[in-house]
This record gives structure tokens, sequence and C-alpha cells, in this order.
């Protein structure tokens, strides 16, 4: 494939979490308050976003190439920053209990919330050779 179709790929990605983002934000009244500006820039390569502590939104943000550069940013509205990092790939994302959960190419980690990201699920606990983690869900 082609490094053109690629590029074209990852910004049409981005433009629809942005879009997402910004629907999510219209939708639960966030719209309304003033210190919330948009079109929100969240960082590069953003995957999946839940809400979270205190209402806020937390979106998982794949970044670059390299191993353990992929982070969560907190949207609030005193604006963006990094939350947690230190992710291969993070993907999906939920928030259950009073931690977020969300999965990179081979574990599922738990982030409590001060930012402090613990392994939830190692490759080696699945009952199955783990190729690629891509989202999480919560079930009953």
């Amino acid at each position: 494939m082609k490094k053109s179709t690629i590029f074209i790929k990852q910004r049409v990605k981005q433009i629809v979490i942005c879009i997402c983002i910004t629907a999510m934000f219209s939708l639960s009244g966030y719209a309304q308050q003033a210190e919330i500006k948009f079109p929100l820039k969240v960082g590069v390569k953003p995957e999946s976003i839940t809400k979270g502590f205190n209402d806020n939104y937390y979106v998982t943000l794949m970044n670059g190439a390299e191993q353990g550069d992929g982070e969560i940013v907190e949207i609030s509205k005193n604006g963006v920053k990094v939350f947690a990092k230190g992710f291969d790939d993070p993907k999906g994302i939920v928030f259950l209990k009073g931690h977020l959960y969300l999965s990179d190419l081979t574990r599922i980690w738990k982030v409590d919330s001060a930012g402090h990201v613990t392994v939830f699920v190692k490759k080696e606990d699945f009952p199955e050779v783990v190729l690629y983690l891509n989202d999480v869900a919560v079930d009953a």
C-alpha cells in the first residue's frame, strides 16, 4: 500500500474521531460550556473514547510506531492533558467501577483515577494465542 494511501486513511480516521468527540460533547450538553472550544485536537492517531472519572472524557492515542509511546488523554472543561502513558498502540477503552480498562496489542490495562497503570490481563493469561487486540466491551 502506498504511503499516501496510508496517510489518507489515517487522516480520515482522525477527522471521524474528532467529529465523534464533538458530537458526544454536543449531545451531553458540554458544548454549551464556554471552557471547551471546538473542534478539539487531542493528539496523534486517536482511536477510542469513553466517559470516565468526574464525567470527563478519555481518548486512547496510538501516537507513533514506537513501543510504549501510546497514551490516554483526558478531556475536561480545563482542556486536554495526558492522563496515562506507556501503552503499545492502545485501542478500545471503557470505564467500569471506578477504573478505565483499555486494550493495546496483546494486553488489557487497568488505570485508576490518579492515572496509575497496571496490567489487568497479560498476553500469557489468554486461553488462545493473542495476535492483536482491538477493543474492549462491558458485559453483565
